[in-house]
Parts: C-alpha cells; structure tokens; sequence
C-alpha cells in the first residue's frame, strides 16, 4: 500500500526572491499555467515562473506589499487543493478557474493571517510525497533472484568442472520438455487453463515454479537466462505502474499468431505421430513435438508487447487511457465523440491530421454526434482520397474487440458510464502525440510478424532435421531455448533503442534548469532589480553565497566520458566486426590457428582507430577552456577587486577594457567606445560596437549590441555590465553542450559494409546449412558435414572486406597528405566521395578573412584597387587602368594612415596586420602607394579623439616635426557623419564650398558602394595653426574638407571560383553558410558562383521562425543562409542529412565546430582555424584551399572505385566456392575441395590481391563518376563470374572422375581452377571502369608482384612434397593445366559480354540530376 509522507522541500530564498519546490508541479504544464494565472493577480508578487520540467518554481515579489509568511499561506492553500484532488474521493474540480480559485485562497488566507499562532516559513521547510511501503514490490522476486543467482553460479561451475551427473540424467529433460510442450501448445494450455479453474490452481506459478527448478536442476543456462529476462520484466513493470496494466484482460497475441500456433499444433502432433510410427522411437516423437513447438512466438510476442508497455509508460510515451502498444498496432476503427473533434472551419484539424497520416488505409472512422452540422458525405470523401480511411456509420460490421478500437473526445472524465470506461480512449489534443506512439506501434508490429517468420521456418526446419534422429531431442530442445531467448533479447533491445527515455536535442532555451530571459530586451534598471544587484555595491558575500550553490561556479564542463577501455571495448559491437570475430573463430576451431589469429590482430588494430577517432571530441571540449579568462575585475561589497572568472556569479558587476576577455555573458549598463570581436561565436572578423541601449526581444545573437559573451573580447574602449549567465548556461557553454552530444550515427560506407556483409552473411550461413543437411540426407558423416559446413561458411563470408576498406582508405590518406590535407578520420575520403552538399562558411573559408579596399572615389574621380587581402602587392587604378597621380588620392591615403592604430607586419613569408581589420585595408592601401609609417615617421600625432558610435567618426590632430607648419585635423568614419561636419571639398587641390549639389553627389555614390556589399568610409581634414606646448584642442570638428571616400570588402580566395564550378560540374551543391549580413553574403555568392539569383537567401530569423517540415519543404531552394548562430548552422546541416544528402561541412570558428562535428564531414581550415575547429574536424586543409575539398572529393570517388573491384573480386570467388560446394553436395558428388583448401584458397585469392586492388597504386587517373560501393550492375558481374567459374571448375571436376582420375587428382583440378580463375579475374577487375589498356596494368608491379606470389604459392602446393599431404594436393600433369587455364580464362572474358547482354534486356534509366544554383 502507499502513505503520504514528507521530504525536506528544496528552498533558497533571497531578499525579495524565493525558490521553491512545488507539490504535484513535476511533470503536469496544466498545474504550471494554473500557479502562474492564479499567482500573477495577488498584490506584491512581481514576476512568477513555474517549470513543470524540474518541479519548481521561482517567484519574485515586493516585501513591502506582501510578506513571506502571507506568501506561505497562498502556497498552502494552494498545494492543499493539489492534494485533495489527488487523494480524496471527492468529486470536485480542483483547482477551478483562476479567478474564482483566487478568491477562494484569499478568504482563506485572510482568516487564518489573523491567527496569533502563525509560524513563519516554516510552511516551507517540507513537502508531501507518496511514499511506497509495500516491501515485496521493493524487494528483488524470489524466482529472479535464484534464476540469476543459478545462471552466474552454474555458468562459473560449469566452466572450471562440467555438468553435474544429474543435470546429464534425461529425466529432467523430458520433464522440462513435456512442460514446453504444454505451455507451447494452445489447445494444451486452454485445457491446463479450465483445469485450473476448476480446481482453482495458480497454474502459471505452478508451470514457472516447475521450469525455473528444471532449468536449474539441468543447469540449463539459455533457459535461465530467459526466465531471468521474463522475471526481470515483470519485476520492473510492477514497480513502475504500481497497478494492473492488463486492463480488462488485456490480450497480447494477435489472432494471426494465434491462428498459427494452432495450425503447427495439429501439424506437430500429426508430424510427431507419423514418426513415432515409422521410427517406433518415441524420442523422435519428442523431437517432432519440440521441433514444432510454436513457443518461442508465443512466449516472445507477449513479452515484446509488454516489454513495450513498460518502457513507453517509463517514458512517458502517449497511450490511450485503457490501451496498450499492442492495442496501438491493432486499431481498426477510430470513433469520434464529435464531428468537429475532425473537421474545424472546413479544414481537417491539425491535431488530427498528424494521426490519420499513421492510420493504416483502410481503417473505418465514425463519428457519434455531428453538433456542428458537417458536411460527412464531404468528409467521408476527402477523408478516402487524402488519407484511404473509410467514413462509416457504426452497424454490424463495425468493429467489436476493444483491443480495435480507439475513442477520441474532447476531455476524457473517468466514469463507469462513460465509453472510455470501456474503449481506449485519447483527448483530441494529445492525438499528435498518439501518432508518434503509434508509429512505433506498428514498427513493433512488424518485428513481431519477423519473429513470427523465424519461428516458422525453425519449426519446419527442425521438423525435418529431427523426425529421422538426425539430431537428438535435448538438441532440438537446445535450438528452440536459444531461439526464445533470442527474440527475447531482439525486442528488449528494440523497445530500449526506440522506445526508451529520448536523448533531448540540445535546445538553446533551456540551458539545464536556469531559466533564460531576454537580458538584451530588458532596460538596465529592470535587470539590476531583477537579479538583486547593486551598480555602485555590487553583490554581498551572502547573496554570492546562494548564487553559487543555485548556478554553480563559472566554468565550462562538458559531460564525462568513459574509460578509454570502455571505449575500446564498444568498438566490438560494430557488425563488420562481429563477422570479423565470427570467422576467425570458425578458422580457429576447423584448425587453422594462425589464420584466425591474424584476423584476430587485424579486429584489435581496427578497434584501436576507431577507439582513437571517437575520443578526439574530448581535446575538442578541453581546447574551449582557452576562451574563459583566468581573472576579472569586479565590484563586490562595494569594493573593486581582482577574482578568480570562475567565481563569477549572475549579478556580479564586471569591469572590462580594451584587450580583456569576456568571462560570462554580460549585459552592459556602462560603454565608453566599445568594441568587440565576436568572430569565437559568429564567425565575423569585424569588430562589432556595443552600447547600453535596449534593443528588441527576438533581435538575432550577432545584433544584440548591448550584450558581451564569454569567449569574445574587448578591442576597443571601457565597459561595465551585470553578469546574467555563466558556465555551461553561456553561448558557449552552449557550445560545449553541442560537441559534448554522443556521436552515434553511422557513415554511409559503414551502413553500406553492414548492409553488404549482413547480406553474405545471411547467404554463407543458409549455404552451410543447405549443404550441412543435403550431406547428412546423402549419408555423409556428421563430423565431415560440420567441418566442411563451417569451412564454406568461413569461406563465404567476406571477412576480407573490412581490412581491405582499411587498406584502401589509408592509401587515399597518405595520398591527400601529399597535397597537404590531413585526414583525422579514416572514413572521411569515402564519405566525400559521396557528398552531394558543401556546406560553407564564407569568413575565412570562401574569403580571405581580410579585408581589403576595391574602391577608391574623390568628388571627380574614381580609382579601382587590385591586389587582395593585407598583402600589400597591388595597383591603385584609374577609370583608364592607368596608375595616376592624385592630391586627393595622395591626401586621402595620408589621412588613412596616420588617422590609424593598425600597424602592417610580415612574419614568416605572410603579410598581417595588428590591430583593426577595417584600418588594417586602408593600411595596406596606403602602402600600395609606397605610404608606409617608415616614411612618415617625422608625423608626430598630438591629439586623438576615438572612436564612439554617436560621433562615427575617429579624430587625431597630426603635425610635421620637419617644418613645425603642417598641421592637421584627420577624420575617417562614415560618409554621413564625415559630411554633417564638411564645409568645404578638394578637388584638384584646390577647396571649395561644399554645395547640396556635390553632397547629394556624394551620398549617391556611397549608397552605391553600400549595394556592392561594400564598406565604405569617408575622410576629410582641416589644416590648424599650433603653438609648441598647447595642448587644448578645442572644435575640432569645424569646417572639415572633404576628400573622398574608399570601399572595403573581405574579397573571395581567387582559386575559389573555379572550385565552385568544379564541384558544381561533379554534381556537388555549394551552399554558403554565414554570420554576416545577407545582402554582403548574396555579393560574394554572385561573384563565386554559389548563387545566380534563381536561389532563396534565408536569415537566421526567419529560419527561428520556421517549423522543422517548412525548413525541409524549402530547403533545396536556398543558396545562402545568413545572419545565422551556430545551433542554426547545426540545425540547417540536421535538415540536409533528413532529406538523404550527404553533408561535408567547411569552416575555421568556434562557431563552426558543433556543426562540423554533426556534418558526415567536417572539414576545417588549417591556417585560420582554431584549435577547437581542428580538433572536431574529420579533416584539416593545411593552406585553406577550397579547391582541396574537390581533390578531396575526387579521392573519395576513387577509393570508393578501388573498394568496389576489390569487392568484386572478393565476392565471384566466394560465390564460386558456395556454387561447387553446395551444387556437389546436393547432387551426391564427393566434396570437390576439402576444408583445407578452402581456408588456403581464401588466403591466396582473397588477401594480396584484393588488397592491392583497394590500394591500386599504378593507377593515375583520379575518377569523377558517383557511384556506389556496391549496386546492380556490380552484383551482375559478380553473379556472372562467380557461375561461370565455379560451373566451370564443378565441369572439370565431373569430367576428371569420369574419365577415371583419382579422387585427389580431381580436388587438385577443382582447386587449381578455382584459385587460377580468380587470379586471372584480377586482371580483369583492374581493368574495369577504367581507359587503361593491357600496358598501363601491366607495368603496375605491385599487382604483378601481388598476383606473382600467389601463382607461386598455387603451384608449391601442388608440386612441393610435404606441402602435398598438408592440403590434400597431388602434382598435376603439364597437359591438366590447359583446361584449367581455359576455364580460368574464360570465367574473365566471357563474363563482360554477358552482364553487357543482361543490361540491355533491361529498360536504361536515366541518372538523377542534381539541381543546383
């Protein structure tokens, strides 16, 4: 039974502030809305939020007009209400409407505010709680204690000394096997079932009881394993329902299985008679009876479904009230309590729409009341043309079962008179939901109906094996255990993987459970009030106390990892590698140890790199640290004072200046001139100014001006700001959270290997069985028929297929390292052969990531400026393209430079600046023009007046220490500001009146610099008089004469171009991915190629306000993504992955680096990119070069070329051995090659040759074509060559015994052919898909030398001596090897025409083409 009881409440309180833990909060929104509505209107309370997530609530309020003891009793009364509705039987509403609720408190409130006995807070100091006090649902089950307890005792015991004599002894077997009989068998259970009733027996404890206590007396393992699995479940399924779930006999096997289990019950009694009678052996009759007993279908759905029951109520997955997973998979019918529950304003509700979109075609839906007067005859056809549902009237046909039904209504009120009582029902609102849940419902269902196939053809397979007493009845029972508990653990695994607790994606809103405002849409005082701060004072040592142990210190964590061991160990479940184990078993247990062990070696080296490739996120997370500053200056208690940044707390008063890191994030109230280099969060090198000036709530990251982020720092002026968020709540926090997030999908290559070696598997494993079963049916011994079976599996398995990707791919590594690309990830050149979207950052990767000056414009000229980037290499040009002499060009350049902070430098053989970027290109203009800082060294500057955003200019007073006269007042800012103080122009060196005529002029001309994308800036000067020793300069600003402006640009790299159009031509989609501004972003896009205008350009505001759908809708039409953070960037990859691109991902920020990481290849920029960047990044481009990613993406297509003919080659030989092997066996011909050959064969085909295939280091050509690993046309080749050879070395090996050859003297033939043939096929797989003729291969000694040392090894093991008794050889006659080599020969040369011959029989379908910009 359960009691109410109470736990310490979670509390802090503050000054005018109060956290608190809310009873029945947790996990109910409509308790969330209701506290807020209803505390929001009581007098004194100035802001409330109550978070349903964590259960708590954060309340703000004016002590002066309410005091904490009257807040404690509005929280009593209304946590009692809560509480009444839950525990009492009563029938009442709870918590009414708002309004009345509120009044309701306040009476109650008031009466007992009156009571001399009032006790303070002390209210808060606990919480009720249902506490669980029935033991037995706490303590661990008797029957799971002792299966688990047996299976570990037993299976140590049973390691070191056997079984026991009794377990060996067949009586508890056939006990066990009647008990699996009676509970496999339906019409035998029903009858135990009456039987039980009658005498009132708890049959099922009974029957459990009886197979746990045989299965431990037998020391069956597999058995108590799956008693263990099913106690297990029923364990945890009561703990967390605390109540019968099986409502209202809730059944759990479909009438199709149940229908089975019928149909194998009367065909195993018939089948286990009619071998009792011809065998006269009743241990075969038990076989039969095992063999065909439908049991582990019938015991594996039950427990699937309520498997899937218990994980989907944990976590809180929708399910009608009543219904079930399985009742999910079930509906036929869908009711409705009403007809505008379906139809809303003439359009199908949302809510609906999401579930009829699940609905399997076909499903009846009815309505019981049409209030609203709908049109159903119009309903009824839309629904069947839209959706394939039938509009029905409920009648006789209309479904009965409960289980068929569902019940959709408005609100669901639990009556026993109401349908819900009865049907599972859902409220219209939670039917989205419901769609999801019932997705999964009917890919359960699916996997169910897989079981039920399995469980069909073991009971005809093991029928057929055991009737004879080919295999014994302890067996047969042993096969049918493993495959129970195989479907057992099949659905755990499936409704853990798919139905279990989801992995949240990383949402910026939430940032754990602080909460998260608008700090830049709040005015300084509101903030200040709001987090209980003080401008001049600061925090107290007790406010910074409580902030501590609420946020935690100001550091950022990332999520712990496992033990590098535990890693390692991971790397085993991968399938490739499960085949890789599987076959060097089987090779070690038929006898071929060093075999088995080398590919044991090679499973440990890969483990190893992919150990190494997963835990490079880590350094990735560790490198963000550099971004935290390990001090700050802040005003606590009044007192300015130097602390450690990680004790920052929200609240804290920060002072900043020009060269500090941001150690939080900030929002300023103080701002003298500041700047900021945001570049860490959005990837922009330009400085961005920052005020104090609110700006609006839904304003995107980059344009909140008033606001300053950890990571990003000062390069300009003075700043003060209140500290709103630290550690891992920050923007870079955030970050971390992102390259914290498991990586867990698979590349396209390891999802293709998989699906190809699970393909071979499953044909290896059903050729060693059909030839395993043909040999026993033929009289061979069973010791031959299991070696020989497992050597032919072995063989057929392409184990050689994950080493020679290996091979193949470090190949391609150390290639694109040649043209200084480093390659991190070993799948990355594979997975870029595929990529089919390239998305970009333009910063940096597209452009120089340096501004540069491409216009210059004075009142009567105007000059274009060649050269990029800060190298100062270039010409000023005229409109003529000559280089002309200028006053105003000359003044105007001099103004630049001297009117500058940024100094230009050249260290290691590369040009830089210091300082500003935007200063950084007038600099490098001026010195285009030989005006460089040496030569104006004799300018000593007197005066500055720096930047600040309300003047938009930056002012120095200079003067020439050579002639004492030359004085002047410089100014640069923008072109409006520079003209509101301009009196006068120069023109041709001479002043002039600064007309409306020649300003309008000028302002034309700006604005047409501003639609090139270009930033422009004005300057102007004024010469002054000064004496020696003054320093009062005052009016500087007054009567400036213009003299031209110039316009900037971060220009493209100049090999990126033709880039884009090669990828282009590849069919690879360009799209550009940026923080900046869109119309900048559209420019450079024009200009490269990316864009052509036919293209969207979508914002990262507008891409917040799209729905997941409407961005996967549009996606394919947009070129351009700007003004974006980087969870947009990692969204817009996420959506181009949903849509079935393969995404590469370029990039040199911080703010590149969760999406570089997500992209299937990340690629980073080796010269600018940070440490972060190339640390998360799959590749690393050591010069930047945009054309490296299109080598790169030729490389890939060329391994993965190299990989297909070496898959090729691989496959025909396997094929070939399964063909003689199985066609022999079936057709009661001895074995044509014995276990021996077969592992050497693999050895000498399979090993150097493929491997020097993926590797084809004599071919030059790079390949261009897409194409698969593995697809039809290869599939025919393979399927060709594999029949031609292995018929025609099956021929040779008929035709020698029947022109009377020895038994060997016919395996060597067969050998010989087989090993020849695929040698020759080599060859010819080289040759494939390639110009190459016979002397291009021919001089490629690596394939000569590889093909050489097997042909070597072929005929030692024929004519060496003591080579011919290891491997069952004898030494052939010169004249054998004429046919041999002709059937060799042929296998390669007819086998072109042929699959040619086939591929024109079929239609040709014309590739897809890929729309690009």
């Amino acid at each position: 039974m359960n009691e109410i009881s109470f736990k310490p409440r979670d509390i802090h309180i503050l000054p005018g502030r109060v956290r608190f833990e809310l009873f029945g909060l947790k996990h109910n929104a409509q308790i969330a809305e209701k506290f807020e509505a209803i505390f929001s209107t009581i007098d004194g309370i100035i802001k409330v939020h109550a978070n349903s997530a964590t259960g708590k609530v954060l309340l703000f309020y004016d002590a002066e007009k309410i005091s904490l003891e009257i807040l404690s009793l509005f929280i009593r009364k209304f946590e009692e209400v809560l509480f009444k509705k839950k525990y009492t039987a009563e029938e009442q509403e709870g918590i009414q409407e708002h309004t009345e609720a509120t009044s309701a408190i306040y009476e109650e409130v008031a009466a007992v505010a009156e009571s001399p006995s009032m006790e303070g807070t002390s209210y808060f100091e606990a919480i009720p709680y249902e506490r669980n006090t029935t033991a037995s649902e706490e303590r661990v089950p008797l029957p799971l204690a002792l299966s688990v307890t047996g299976l570990g005792v037993l299976g140590i015991k049973q390691l070191f000394w056997g079984r026991s004599a009794l377990a060996r002894h067949p009586l508890p077997f056939y006990l066990s096997g009647a008990i699996a009989i009676t509970t496999g068998y339906p019409f035998l259970k029903k009858g135990l079932q009456k039987f039980e009733q009658r005498r009132k027996l708890n049959l099922d404890l009974l029957l459990g009881a009886s197979s746990l206590a045989l299965a431990l007396i037998r020391e069956n393992l597999i058995v108590l394993a799956g008693i263990s699995i099913l106690q297990y479940l029923n364990w945890k399924r009561k703990q967390e329902l605390k109540t019968d779930t099986d409502i209202l006999d809730q059944d759990y096997v479909s009438p199709e299985i149940e229908s089975y289990g019928r149909r194998m019950s009367r065909f195993g009694i018939a089948a286990a008679g009619v071998s009792l009678a011809v065998t006269r052996n009743p241990l075969s009759a038990l076989g039969v009876l095992l063999a065909a007993n439908p049991r582990p279908v019938l015991t594996s759905t039950e427990y699937t479904w309520k498997q899937a029951d218990y994980v989907a109520r944990k976590a809180q997955k929708c399910l009608p009230e009543n219904g079930s997973m399985y009742q999910l998979s079930q509906t036929k019918a869908v009711i409705f309590d009403d007809a505008s529950l379906i139809v809303h304003n003439g359009n199908i509700r949302e809510e609906t729409d999401a579930y009829f979109r699940e609905l399997r075609p076909g499903t009846m839906v009815a309505v019981l009341k049409n209030r609203k007067n709908v049109d159903l005859y119009g309903l009824a056809s839309y629904l069947y043309d839209k959706y394939q549902l039938n509009f029905t009237e409920i009648n006789e046909t209309f479904p009965k079962q409960r289980h068929e039904v569902l019940f959709v209504t408005e609100k669901i009120i639990n009556t026993s008179e109401n349908i819900v009582s009865f049907y599972p029902s859902i409220e219209i609102s939670k039917l989205p939901e419901l769609a999801k849940s019932c997705h999964q419902a009917r890919q359960l269902d699916k996997l169910v109906k897989r079981n039920a196939r399995l469980t069909s053809i073991w009971n005809v397979i093991g029928t057929i094996i055991a009737a004879p007493l080919y295999v014994s009845a302890p067996l047969i029972n042993l096969f049918a255990d493993g495959l129970t508990l195989s479907l057992l653990s099949k659905a755990k695994r499936w409704t853990e993987r798919n139905l279990g607790v989801e992995k949240k994606e990383l949402k910026h809103e939430g940032h754990g459970n602080v909460e998260v405002l608008p700090w830049h849409a709040m005015d300084a005082e509101e903030l200040v009030t709001y987090l209980q701060t003080n401008k001049k004072h600061g925090l107290t040592d007790e406010q910074i106390e409580a902030a501590l142990r609420t946020y935690g210190y100001n550091q950022l964590q990332s999520k712990k990892r496992p033990h590098w061991i535990k890693s390692y160990l991971a790397q085993f479940k991968e399938f490739t590698t499960i085949i890789l184990g599987t076959t060097a078993l089987l090779s070690m247990v038929s006898g071929h140890l060093f075999d088995g062990l080398a590919m044991t070696v090679i499973l440990m080296l890969n483990a190893g790199i992919g150990t190494i490739q997963e835990r490079k996120a880590e350094r990735a997370v560790e490198t963000m640290a550099q971004f935290v500053p390990p001090n700050c200056v802040v005003i606590r208690n009044g007192e300015r004072k130097e602390i450690p940044a990680d004790e920052l707390v929200p609240g804290d008063i920060v002072e900043l200046e020009a060269g500090d890191r941001v150690p939080a994030d900030i929002r300023l109230i103080q701002a003298m001139n500041v700047e900021v280099n945001e570049s860490s969060l959005s990837g922009e090198s330009l400085p961005v100014r920052k005020n104090v000036e609110t700006v609006g709530k839904d304003e995107a990251l980059s344009d909140r001006t008033n606001m300053l982020y950890m990571g990003t720092h000062l390069t300009r002026g003075k700043a003060i700001g209140v500290v709103v968020q630290t550690g891992r709540h920050t923007e870079m926090g955030h970050l971390v959270s992102l390259l914290s997030e498991e990586e867990d999908q698979e590349t396209p290559l390891q999802k293709q290997v998989t699906s190809i070696s699970k393909t071979f598997m499953k044909g290896a494993l059903v050729a060693g069985a059909v030839v395993f079963v043909a040999g026993l049916l033929r009289g061979n011994s069973i010791s031959q028929m299991i070696t020989t079976s497992l050597a032919l599996t072995a063989s057929a398995i392409p184990e050689g297929l994950p080493m020679t990707i290996t091979i193949a791919l470090t190949a391609g590594i150390f290639r694109m390292a040649k043209n200084k690309s480093l390659v991190r990830k070993l799948s990355a050149l594979e997975t870029l052969g595929r990529a089919t979207i390239i998305c970009s950052d333009k910063t940096g990767t597209l452009t120089k990531n340096e501004m540069t000056v491409k216009k210059i414009s004075t009142v009567n000229a105007e000059f274009n400026v060649t050269g990029d980037g800060y190298n100062p290499e270039g010409k000023i040009l005229d409109e003529n393209g000559m280089e002309q002499e200028s006053k105003e060009l000359e003044k105007l350049l001099r103004i630049g430079l001297l009117c500058s902070n940024t100094t230009l430098q050249q260290e290691n053989g590369r040009w830089g600046i210091k300082g500003d970027p935007t200063e950084g290109a007038i600099v490098t203009l001026a010195a285009k023009r030989n005006i460089l800082i040496d030569n104006h060294n004799r300018w000593k500057r007197l005066h500055e007046v720096p930047f600040d955003s309300y003047s938009g200019m930056m002012t120095v007073v200079c003067k020439n220490e050579d002639n004492h006269k030359d004085c002047y007042v410089m100014s640069k800012g923008s072109v409006e500001k520079i003209l509101n103080y301009c009196t006068h122009y120069q023109k041709n060196g001479r002043k002039y009146p600064l007309t409306k005529d020649i300003k309008e002029k000028i302002l034309q001309k700006n604005e047409e610099y501003a639609k090139q994308s270009l930033r422009v800036l004005g300057f102007a000067y004024r010469p002054i008089e000064h004496k020696e020793g003054e320093t009062c300069f005052d009016n500087l600003h007054e009567q400036l004469i213009y003299v031209g402006m110039v316009g900037m640009i971060d220009p493209p790299k100049p090999e990126v171009e033709k880039s884009i159009r090669e990828a282009l031509e590849l069919g690879i989609k360009p799209i550009m991915i940026t923080g900046d501004h869109p119309i900048t972003a559209l420019a450079i896009a024009k200009q490269i190629g990316i864009c052509d205008g036919s293209k969207k350009v979508i914002t990262g505001t507008e891409l917040e306000q799209m729905s997941d759908e409407e961005l996967e809708v549009i996606i394919d039409d947009v070129c351009i993504f700007a003004r974006v953070t980087p969870e947009h960037k990692l969204r817009i990859v996420m959506t181009l992955q949903k849509q079935g691109h393969i995404v590469a991902m370029t990039g040199d920020g911080v703010n590149d680096s969760p999406a570089i990481k997500r992209a299937d290849v990340g690629i980073a920029m080796g010269q600018t990119g940070t440490q972060v960047t190339k640390e998360t990044a799959d590749m690393v481009l050591k010069e930047d070069h945009f054309g490296s990613i299109v080598d790169g993406v030729k490389e890939g297509r060329t391994i993965i070329g190299n990989i297909r003919k070496a898959l090729g080659c691989l496959l025909s030989g396997n094929l070939a051995e399964i063909i003689i092997t199985s066609i022999a066996v079936i057709a009661g011909m001895p074995l044509p090659i014995v276990p021996i050959q077969i592992l050497l064969m693999n050895l000498l085909t399979d090993a150097l040759p493929a491997m020097v295939l993926a590797v084809n280091p004599g071919n030059k050509t790079k390949q261009t074509k897409r194409q698969e690993i593995a697809d039809a046309s290869l599939y025919k080749q393979v399927v060709t060559r594999g029949v031609l050879l292995g018929a025609g070395s099956l021929g040779l090996f008929a035709l020698s015994l029947a022109g009377g050859a020895s038994l060997a003297t016919a395996r060597t033939i067969a050998f010989a052919t087989l090993v020849a043939g695929q040698l020759v096929q080599t060859f010819s797989w080289r040759q494939a898909d390639s110009k190459e003729n016979i002397r291009d291969w021919s001089k490629d000694r690596f394939l000569v030398s590889a093909l050489g040392v097997s042909w070597l090894s072929l005929l030692a093991t024929i004519y060496i001596g003591p080579l011919n008794g290891v491997f069952g050889t004898v030494a052939l006659p010169i004249a054998a090897w004429a046919p041999i080599l002709a059937v060799a020969g042929s296998s390669a040369v007819l086998a072109k025409p042929i699959a040619r011959m086939f591929e024109r029989t079929q239609p040709a379908v014309a590739p897809p083409r890929l729309s690009v910009a």
